[in-house]
C-alpha cells in the first residue's frame, strides 16, 4: 500500500502517453495538404504577454484553448474575450466561458469561439471586380476531471469551420481533438502537456470541403514548466511546441509575471513563431499589462512579429468573474483562537456522526505579509478551497464541504495558528 500515491501518478500519465503518441503515430502519410488552426496565434493577452509560455499555467479563462487540463483549477464561473487586428486586415476575437464542475475530487467544463476574418478580398474578373469573405472559425467544448488534488487531465473537442461567402462560396468543416496534463509537483512547481489536434484522418481529423478535397490539422505537442517564487509575487514558465506531423523546426517559449501589487502584474516574454517568409523560427519579444477590479480582468499584450515589421498586434482582454457555488446556509460557530484548536480537536470520528460535514473559513489574509500568504498557500494546497476577496489585497479562504472521516486529521493540523475564523457543522440532505 505504500507506493499506491506513486501508481496514481504514474498509470494514469503512462496510459495518456501510450494512447495520445498511438493516435499522433497513425497520423496521415498521403498529401492532403494542412490547413490552419486559428488558435496557434495564441488565447489571451495575460499568456501572449508572457511569450505564450503558459500550458503549465493554463487555468480558468484560458484552460480551454491552452490546456483543458486547466479546468481542474476552476473556481468560480468565468467569461472572457480578446480581440486584435493583424495589418489592419484581418480580424481575430475570441470567448470563452469556463464552470466548476467537481468530477473525482476537482473539475471544470468550458466552451470557446476562436474566429478570424478577412473581409473584402478582391477577385478580379473580365467584367470587373468582385469581393468575397473569408473566415476561419473553430468551436470548443472542454472538460476535466482530478483523480488527485496535484494532477488533472482534460480534453477538448474541436469544431472546425472555414471558407469563403460572397463572390466565391465554399465552406469546409471538420473537427479534432486535444488532449491535456497538469501535475503539480509541489505548491511552487508544475508541469503542463497539451497534445492539439491528436485525431488522425481516418479518425474524422480532418476538414471536408465540397469539392472533395481534404485538409489534415497539424498536429502539435505542447509541453511547459512553471515556477513560483517563494514569496509568491513572480511566476515564469518556459514551453516548447513540437510539430508532430510536419517536417517543421519546435519553437521555445519564455514568459514571466511580476505581482507587484495585488490588483496589477507586468509581464514579459520571448516567443518563437515559424516565419511566414522563410519557414525558419522568428523570436519576437512580448510585454504586457494586467489590472484586476473586483471581479473584473483587465489584460494587453504588445507582440511584433520581426518577420514582418509592419505587424505589431495589440491583444486586449477582458474577463468577468462569477461567485462560487454556493453552499448550503448552515448555524455558523465561532470559537475565539484559544477555543479553535479546541473545538475543531472535539471533531473527531468518535464524537460526531460520519454523515456530518464541516466547512472551515480561514482569513482575512494581507498580501503584504509574507507569514499570511504561506498559511494561505499551506490552505489552499491542504484542501479544496474558495478564496473571496474581501478588500484590496484581503482574503477569505474558504474551505469546501468536506467529510468527517476523510479530513478531521488536516481540520486539527489547521488548527495551530493557520487563521481558522469560524467552523460550521452541517448535515447534508
Amino acid at each position: 500500500m505504500k507506493h499506491r500515491p506513486f501508481r496514481l501518478i504514474f498509470v494514469p500519465i503512462s496510459v495518456f502517453w501510450i494512447l495520445c503518441f498511438g493516435f499522433c503515430a497513425s497520423s496521415p502519410g498521403r498529401d492532403i495538404g494542412y490547413t490552419e488552426d486559428p488558435t496557434k496565434i495564441g488565447i489571451g493577452a495575460r499568456p501572449l504577454g508572457m511569450g505564450r509560455a503558459f500550458v503549465a499555467i493554463a487555468d480558468q479563462e484560458n484552460a480551454v484553448f491552452i490546456n483543458p487540463a486547466g479546468l481542474s483549477y476552476t473556481k468560480k464561473w468565468s467569461l472572457s474575450s480578446m480581440y486584435a487586428s493583424f495589418l489592419g486586415d484581418v480580424n481575430y476575437i475570441t470567448f470563452g466561458f469556463t464552470y466548476p464542475l467537481p468530477l473525482f475530487r476537482n473539475g471544470g467544463v468550458g466552451i470557446g469561439y476562436v474566429g478570424s476574418n478577412v473581409p473584402g478580398i478582391i477577385s478580379p474578373t473580365q467584367e470587373g471586380f468582385n469581393y468575397s469573405d473569408y473566415h476561419n472559425n473553430v468551436y470548443l467544448i472542454a472538460a476535466s476531471f482530478s483523480p488527485r488534488d496535484d494532477l488533472s487531465f482534460g480534453s477538448a473537442l474541436k469544431i472546425f469551420d472555414q471558407g469563403f461567402s460572397g463572390y466565391v462560396n465554399s465552406i469546409g468543416k471538420g473537427y479534432d481533438l486535444d488532449l491535456g496534463v497538469k501535475w503539480d509537483i509541489d505548491k511552487r512547481l508544475g508541469l503542463g502537456l497539451n497534445l492539439q489536434n491528436i485525431l488522425p484522418v481516418s479518425m474524422g481529423g480532418k476538414i471536408s470541403w465540397p469539392n472533395g478535397d481534404e485538409q489534415s490539422i497539424p498536429a502539435v505537442a505542447k509541453a511547459g514548466l512553471k515556477g513560483l517564487t517563494e514569496d509568491g509575487s513572480i511566476l515564469f514558465a518556459v514551453d516548447y511546441d513540437l510539430q508532430i506531423n510536419k517536417n517543421l523546426p519546435g519553437t521555445g517559449h519564455i514568459g514571466a509575471e511580476w505581482k507587484f501589487h495585488p490588483n496589477l502584474a507586468l509581464r514579459g516574454g520571448l516567443d518563437q513563431n515559424l516565419s511566414a517568409m522563410t519557414g525558419n523560427t522568428a523570436t519576437n519579444v512580448s510585454l504586457g499589462i494586467g489590472l484586476e477590479i473586483g471581479s473584473v480582468k483587465f489584460d494587453y499584450a504588445y507582440h511584433p512579429y520581426f518577420d514582418e515589421s509592419s505587424n505589431i498586434t495589440h491583444y486586449i482582454s477582458f474577463t468577468i468573474f462569477g461567485r462560487a457555488p454556493a453552499l448550503r446556509k448552515t448555524q455558523t460557530v465561532a470559537p475565539t483562537p484559544e477555543a479553535a484548536p479546541k473545538a475543531i480537536k472535539a471533531a473527531t470520528p468518535e464524537a460526531e456522526p460520519k454523515e456530518m460535514v464541516y466547512k472551515v473559513i480561514c482569513g482575512p489574509f494581507t498580501q503584504k505579509s509574507k507569514a499570511d500568504r504561506t498559511n494561505m498557500d499551506a490552505i489552499r494546497k491542504g484542501l479544496d478551497s474558495v478564496v473571496k476577496e474581501d478588500g484590496p489585497g484581503k482574503w477569505t479562504v474558504q474551505l469546501g464541504v468536506f467529510s468527517l472521516e476523510d479530513n478531521a486529521a488536516k481540520l486539527r493540523d489547521l488548527a495551530g495558528g493557520k487563521g481558522i475564523k469560524s467552523i460550521v457543522i452541517t448535515t447534508p440532505k
